[in-house]
């Protein structure tokens, strides 16, 4: 019988502290649904087929209508898209018992409407900034989103957000300080993260790992990029307050790995401290560049080496 919270971890701890023979844990591994099983093998294949499936002949669509841009007249391409963005919708509620295909199915239409706004501009010059394009974009495929539990569409909106305040940052106000637009990242993407580990329980088992260490990485991304810019430019207006926040979340990033017995976080947030501290040595001292090119290397070799060592031991103290 299959128990809650029985991971593999768990399984070799037993192991390890027993008399559990090997042909025993391989049984555990069985029932416990660690191995996967022929049923379990045939759910990965039809998930792989329909998504690989799915994005060929999106992309088959896509090529079509830019190899052929000159042999369309502007009314079939944009009845053409438009026709195939309410089809695909259309035939999403056909398949209400294969939740799979269904948002498979939203998914192929999200990305359509790209393609949708993409040819509207393209066919009547509109000449509008492209953080317009992607606006458009995310306001007509976050109903979507928030409906269909699927998580690679959470991912595609979250994307189209992030573009857009990019975008308008430098294309609507290129004089606003150089850090704000990362600083209005970090605390937007620290915000999703914040709400999903805030989560019940029940909500919150329908987000899988894989997304919550993309959006972890993002905001790792945007300190170190954010970071990096306070060091380098003289102007920076909001540096404390991105300091502030900055320390804030990694804080409750170590926490939460303590926590969880997680090393994920534990990984990233050192490697963005220790570019940030490359950052601030290379333009606090003005040596010449082979001295601080070897004295750099010398210094981040120790610290992957000496951070390696402490991750292994901690995490076979975890394990033990």
């Amino acid at each position: 019988m299959t128990e809650p919270g029985v991971t593999r971890r768990t399984l070799q701890i037993i192991a390890r502290n027993s008399n559990l023979s090997a042909e025993e844990l391989e049984t555990q591994f069985k029932e416990q649904g660690i191995y996967a099983d022929k049923k379990g093998w045939a759910k990965y294949i039809e998930i792989a087929l329909i998504g690989i499936g799915a994005a060929f002949v999106i992309s088959g669509i896509i090529f079509f209508l830019a190899y052929n841009w000159h042999l369309l007249q502007r009314f079939l391409k944009l009845g053409l898209v438009q026709l195939l963005v309410i089809a695909t919708v259309l035939t999403s509620f056909v398949f209400k018992r294969n939740q799979l295909v269904r948002s498979v199915l939203l998914m192929s239409a999200s990305v359509l409407v790209g393609a949708m706004f993409s040819v509207f501009g393209q066919v009547y010059q509109t000449g509008a900034d492209a953080y317009d394009f992607f606006l458009g974009w995310t306001v007509f495929i976050i109903i979507w989103a928030l409906v269909a539990d699927f998580p690679p569409l959470w991912l595609l909106a979250m994307a189209l957000i992030n573009i857009t305040i990019s975008l308008y940052v430098d294309q609507i106000a290129p004089y606003w300080p150089s850090d704000l637009k990362y600083l209005l990242l970090f605390v937007l993407n620290s915000v999703v993260l914040i709400v999903i580990q805030l989560l019940p329980s029940a909500l919150k088992a329908s987000v899988p790992n894989w997304l919550i260490k993309v959006i972890s990485l993002s905001i790792a991304t945007y300190i170190t990029i954010g970071a990096a810019l306070n060091i380098f430019d003289k102007d920076h207006q909001y540096w404390f307050i991105f300091f502030l926040l900055a320390f804030m979340v990694y804080m409750l990033a170590v926490y939460h790995s303590f926590k969880h017995k997680s090393l994920f976080h534990l990984c990233i947030v050192p490697l963005s401290l220790l570019i940030i501290i490359c950052c601030w040595i290379t333009e606090s001292h003005h040596q010449e560049y082979g001295t601080l090119f070897f004295f750099m290397s010398v210094f981040v070799v120790a610290s992957i080496t000496l951070l390696t060592k402490l991750l292994v031991n901690l995490n076979k103290s975890w394990n033990e």
